[in-house]
């Protein structure tokens, strides 16, 4: 599973929101970019997946996404994570989608969000 895979998931995400007329959220494959861009926008991480290997010629990916919310009202975060989960659970086959708050630094504050699963055979 190659970084290739992120960058092309990446571009489905953003053409899901897009077409979902979503233009909050910003979607990366890079942490060290997150305390940027919280700085006005949602943000959407993409994780390297966990690989299984089912079979000699079949890998199994289980990707994670974590979405986060940088409106720290509760309602209008709700709104918000639910707007863009309703966005991305069909084009990404969602599986679970778990409130989990994100904190960008050890010390910081975490943000309201969500950790979206999806798993992948390749």
């Amino acid at each position: 599973m190659s970084i290739e895979r992120g960058r092309e998931l990446r571009a489905e995400i953003e053409t899901a929101l897009v077409s979902a007329a979503i233009d909050d959220v910003e979607v990366t494959l890079d942490p060290s970019e997150l305390e940027s861009l919280v700085n006005g926008s949602n943000v959407l991480l993409i994780t390297p997946p966990d690989m299984e290997f089912p079979t000699y010629n079949a890998t199994k990916g289980e990707w994670e996404l974590q979405l986060i919310i940088t409106d720290r009202e509760v309602v209008p975060a709700w709104e918000s994570a639910s707007r863009i989960i309703d966005a991305l659970k069909d084009p990404l086959n969602l599986e679970k989608a778990r409130a989990t708050p994100f904190a960008i630094s050890s010390n910081g504050v975490p943000y309201p969000g969500y950790t979206l699963t999806f798993n992948e055979i390749f």
